[in-house]
């Protein structure tokens, strides 16, 4: 595919997923009294809300961490402190450059330039780690389940589904991902430490909006609404969290308003958080190798 043709199809994608996300959250606000999300935004305590940003920067700390344990498994040694400015570069390219250059495919070509590394490898090392994050995702939201209050589908059988989950991707590793079968248990772990970072700043974000009643129906449905979001078909999740959080919120009796605000304000800490790379486009990370 010539340039002018490739550029031309990554502002179509762009024009799409924004066009996408203005029709989802165009709905949802259709479908809610969103004088009464202005309220809870209003009376919010934001202590608990700055609080709930801190604890997101530092998941993200922790998924850097993690996906330098897959870059060493390919023998990719860089300090973890350029490793986070990498990292955060990518997660400022994910939300502000969406129809172009994704975060993800940013940092491989980086890395092949900088270090001539095999653009296979890299790619399968930036994919599983994305993967492992998606396993500890479903597994919190199944733990969840079990914990809610109100009926849900298979919700007995929560437990035994987490065990499924987790053997289901310990096996996947063995037959597909050998090469990572040693650093199972450690990426596994750094992905519970980040996702259980980002709920418990869930659980501070309802507390901002003076939330008492049913918090972990809330957070059930947060989960849900992520793994939905991680579906590139807007800019950054945005609208399609929110669709899937209202819906969520109607089906286990919450309030949408407070749901979809909760999701505003979690997509809002992640844009602000993502910010933190504009100064990484500008000084670039020094990609060299570690002796180890």
């Amino acid at each position: 595919m010539s340039q002018p043709s490739r550029k031309r199809n990554n502002i179509l994608k762009l024009v799409l997923k924004l066009a996408i996300a203005a029709a989802a959250l165009t709905w949802v606000f259709t479908q809610i009294d969103s004088g009464r999300v202005w309220q809870i935004l209003q009376k919010a305590d934001y202590a608990y809300l700055i609080f709930a940003l801190i604890l997101f920067v530092f998941s993200k700390m922790a998924s850097s961490l993690r996906l330098n344990i897959f870059f060493r498994n390919h023998h990719i040694f860089i300090s973890e402190k350029e490793n986070l400015k990498l990292y955060w570069l990518g997660m400022f390219y994910n939300i502000f450059l969406p129809g172009g250059v994704s975060g993800d495919a940013y940092k491989i070509y980086l890395l092949k330039k900088r270090l001539g590394k095999n653009l296979k490898e890299l790619f399968g090392a930036v994919f599983v780690d994305r993967l492992t994050g998606v396993v500890a995702l479903t597994s919190f939201a199944l733990l969840l389940l079990s914990f809610t209050k109100n009926r849900i589908p298979f919700s007995d059988y929560a437990w035994l589904l987490i065990v499924v989950v987790l053997g289901g991707f310990a096996l996947l590793y063995k037959l597909f991902f050998k090469r990572y079968l040693k650093i199972y248990l450690p990426v596994v772990g750094y992905s519970f430490v980040v996702q259980g970072l980002q709920v418990v700043a869930v659980f501070f974000i309802l507390k901002g909006f003076g939330v008492s009643a049913q918090m972990t129906s809330y957070i059930f449905v947060f989960l849900i609404s992520s793994l939905i979001a991680i579906i590139p078909i807007s800019v950054g999740g945005a609208g399609t969290r929110e669709l899937a959080f209202m819906y969520g919120a109607q089906y286990l009796a919450l309030s949408p308003e407070i749901s979809v605000t909760v999701s505003l304000m979690f997509y809002l800490i992640t844009l602000i958080t993502s910010l933190f790379g504009l100064y990484f486009s500008i000084r670039m990370p020094v990609i060299e190798p570690t002796s180890s």
